[in-house]
This record gives C-alpha cells, sequence and structure tokens, in this order.
C-alpha cells in the first residue's frame, strides 16, 4: 500500500507543505483530517487555529494543505455557485480547475504568484453524482494543476516527514486506533514536526445515513 501511495506522491512532484492532511474510505464512512496550524514562508508560526477542511455541505468536504491563499480563492469563487447544497464531488474538482484558472489569469497579481509558485495541495471526498462515496486527492506543483486522481486512503505529511514516513505512522495508528486514527497521527506528527499542531479537524461522513460532522479536538 505505501509502494502505491509513493507513487502517487511523486507523480504529483511534491509540493512542500507545511500542513498535514489526510482521508480514509471505509464500506459506509468517510473521514478528512487536518491540522489547525498556519506557518509563514519564513517559518514564522503565527497561529494555531485555522481550518484547513471546507465544509460545502452535508455531502462533500475539502481539505487543503501548502498555500493558504489557493483555499481563500477557492472559497471565494464558491459563494458563485448557483445552490450549494446540491454540489458534489465532481463540481468540487471542477471548481479547484476553476480556482487555478483564475490564479493563472491573475498571475500578475500577488496572491497568485504565490499560489502557482508556493503549490497547494488537495484532498476531495464525500458523495458524487452516482451516489457513491470518494475521494480525490489533486495538487497544483510547478504552476500546473495536476488531475485529480481517485483514492481509498491518502496522507499529505509536512515537510520535513517523507511520504514513507508518513504512511508508516497513519497505517499504524488505522490499525491500532480504528476509532481515533486521525486525531493520533496529527499528534504523533506534531511531536516530530514544528509545522503542524497537536490540534486539528476531522469530517465524518456516513454514507448510509447521508450526515455528516465536523469534529475539532485539541
Amino acid at each position: 500500500m505505501v509502494c502505491g501511495i509513493m507513487t502517487t506522491y511523486f507523480e504529483i512532484k511534491e509540493v512542500d507543505v507545511m500542513s498535514v492532511i489526510m482521508a480514509y474510505k471505509t464500506y459506509d464512512k468517510l473521514y478528512l483530517g487536518a491540522d489547525n496550524r498556519a506557518v509563514d514562508v519564513d517559518e514564522t508560526i503565527h497561529k494555531d487555529n485555522v481550518s484547513k477542511i471546507s465544509v460545502i455541505n452535508d455531502n462533500v468536504a475539502i481539505g487543503f494543505a501548502g498555500c493558504n491563499k489557493f483555499q481563500m480563492v477557492f472559497e471565494f469563487l464558491l459563494k458563485y455557485e448557483k445552490d450549494i447544497t446540491k454540489l458534489r464531488v465532481e463540481d468540487i474538482l471542477r471548481l479547484n480547475r476553476k480556482t487555478y484558472r483564475f490564479c493563472k489569469i491573475l498571475w500578475f497579481r500577488k496572491f497568485s504568484k504565490e499560489i502557482l509558485s508556493l503549490g497547494s495541495q488537495i484532498i476531495v471526498t464525500g458523495k458524487n453524482r452516482k451516489d457513491e462515496g470518494c475521494l480525490y486527492i489533486a495538487a497544483i506543483s510547478n504552476r500546473k494543476f495536476i488531475k485529480p486522481l481517485i483514492k481509498e486512503w491518502f496522507i499529505f505529511p509536512p515537510y520535513g516527514i517523507d511520504m514513507e514516513r508518513g504512511c508508516n505512522i497513519y497505517c499504524e495508528n488505522i490499525k491500532k486506533y480504528p476509532n481515533n486514527f486521525i486525531q493520533k497521527t496529527i499528534k504523533d506528527i506534531s511531536k516530530i514536526n514544528k509545522y503542524v499542531s497537536s490540534s486539528g479537524d476531522i469530517w465524518e461522513y456516513d454514507m448510509t445515513t447521508g450526515k455528516s460532522l465536523l469534529k475539532h479536538f485539541k
């Protein structure tokens, strides 16, 4: 499993990310998790209360890592969607590409330059138009938008933690703590990496009931 994840990781050309985001799919549930630390480009930690998960509606959520201005532009464009309550995974993938194109058009603006040069990593999870649960990863790397890939689980570890180590921590916690693996993974990584907070957020979606919940932990 780790080898397959690592292959995908190198396909998206590895963005240096000062965050950790992850997702996991079971037969009846979807999980999306992220830490809360925001770090400036000069590595100055300025706050530990940043939400990196945007809940679109009851059926879809998206997690962001990398340049946080990409999340800001995405959320700005989201406001112009006609009926946010009806959006599904495919719509959010489309909006991600639209956000990237918006930044390319405004390449001369400071926020766009930062997004295109620093890059971003994205996980979209929830219900698709076929009423199936799924999760996708995507990225902006080397000023290009990397085509979304469907996965059963994934983790984007922070700068300083290589993919193999990040996957090993994640997989071990999935096995040992099936009811608490995202929280344990974030806390474990925060102990060995200064860019990750010990607090975080978890979005959980129940595919049988169609209900979702965003939870915060300290």
